[in-house]
């Protein structure tokens, strides 16, 4: 194990590659997502066992690696399927979730046998702590039953199955900030007091509306629960009170008592989460790649809807052009703007020219026939002059004649002497 003097990060860079390349694929969803779990697993619990118990080091590792970008609890969970690979296969391979955590906690875990109960569990150093939350550690029922026991007076036997009592019910310190506020006892039965206090002082504030009315969608999408969020503590109200099982690296960048961060999450961050509900409820981790992915489909959406506006339109003489699912005539956005369609249709038709005759190069390599396709390479370059240039005034025909020239002269002199000019050190410049 590496000492406290020695530069750890210096030493085990390559480890830190192969984890940040393996957080990197797992994150991107695919048919290999099982392979890429697993062997996100693997590279996580090979740089956990690097620290040993040493739990302050390796969150600082993680953050100096740039490979801090997954939960505790999602990294606890990943360090745990690899201690057990093949039961985490398997299940991995059955389940229909994509929530790491979920499916250790509910679908590995419970199928442990009891000598594996000890299991790694979240541990919080001052590297991971954020003051936007602080999650409460679980309850140690075997150690509290336990001292139960012991505190049983002496010559009274405690009964393996008491006769249960009445259920009691919870009762709750009552913010007064939230009083009034619509549903106001349902956040509080969700948020525990810390949490509501934050919450509170947040929405009696410029804004507090706003706040509100977005802790409510996030109820009523299914987000935010006593289940997914009772635990959490809130110190700084960020998207995190909205998606408590998000990565706190996503949710930090939305500060909710900033107007700026409250309108884009109002207008841009909610809709599109509601619109992906049942993707982010089954895999919260990746909520930042689904809400990216969702926005593409959006962008595309709404060009391929100008691009048949704008087919509609065009003139007598003119087609639509496409390449690749893009339409590049009519021009449709700002992409491609100021293009004619005259450079458009000479590109298309050279590009279509050398993809094809790379192709046959391996057919035909001969220097007649390379020769012919060079010269034809820049046939419609040519071609485009002599329509947008009557007056033969641009310069780029001598280079065109100069090219042609020199395929000649290699068809003529294949093995002649040849002394190239050097390529510039730096292109643009020379």
């Amino acid at each position: 194990m590496p000492t406290a003097n020695t530069n750890i990060t210096n030493i085990i860079s390559p480890l830190a590659a192969q984890l940040r390349l393996a957080i990197d694929e797992w994150k991107q969803v695919s048919i290999t997502w099982v392979e890429k779990t697993l062997a996100l697993a693997v590279a996580l619990k090979t740089a956990r066992d690097t620290y040993g118990p040493n739990d302050r080091a390796f969150g600082r590792w993680l953050a100096e690696n740039d490979c801090d970008d997954l939960g505790k609890d999602t990294r606890a969970a990943l360090i745990n399927m690899a201690e057990h690979l093949d039961l985490s296969t398997q299940v991995l391979q059955d389940t229909q979730s994509r929530s790491v955590r979920l499916i250790w906690d509910r679908e590995i875990r419970p199928r442990l046998p009891a000598p594996d109960a000890d299991i790694r569990q979240p541990s919080i150093s001052a590297v991971e702590i954020d003051t936007d939350a602080v999650e409460s550690p679980p309850i140690d029922a075997e150690a509290a039953s336990s001292t139960e026991a012991e505190a049983a007076p002496v010559g009274i036997e405690v009964s393996e199955n008491p006769i249960p009592e009445p259920e009691q019910p919870v009762t709750r310190v009552n913010n007064r900030r939230l009083q009034g506020l619509e549903r106001a006892d349902e956040v509080q039965a969700i948020f525990n007091q810390r949490t509501c206090a934050t919450i509170g002082r947040a929405v009696a504030g410029r804004g507090g509306r706003e706040i509100w009315t977005l802790i409510l969608q996030a109820i009523d999408a299914g987000f935010v629960s006593a289940a997914t969020a009772g635990n959490i503590v809130v110190e700084k109200l960020t998207a995190r009170v909205l998606f408590p099982l998000s990565p706190r690296s996503w949710s930090r960048q939305y500060d909710l008592t900033f107007r700026q961060h409250r309108a884009r999450v109002r207008n841009v961050v909610m809709p599109a989460a509601v619109a992906c509900r049942e993707v982010i409820l089954a895999n919260p981790e990746d909520i930042d790649g689904i809400l990216r992915r969702h926005a593409d489909g959006q962008a595309r959406a709404s060009r391929e809807e100008q691009a048949q506006a704008a087919v509609a339109a065009l003139p007598p003489g003119q087609q639509h052009i496409m390449m690749y699912g893009e339409t590049l005539w009519p021009i449709v956005g700002p992409q491609n703007a100021g293009n004619t369609y005259d450079q458009v249709r000479c590109a298309v038709w050279t590009f279509r020219d050398l993809q094809r005759w790379h192709v046959m190069i391996a057919a035909d390599s001969s220097v007649a026939s390379c020769a012919l396709r060079i010269r034809l390479s820049f046939k419609w370059f040519i071609e485009y002059l002599m329509r947008n240039d009557a007056g033969n005034t641009n310069e780029l025909r001598k280079v065109f004649g100069i090219i042609r020239t020199l395929t000649r002269l290699w068809e003529q002199n294949p093995d002649g002497e040849c002394r190239f000019p050097p390529y510039p050190p730096i292109e643009c410049q020379w």
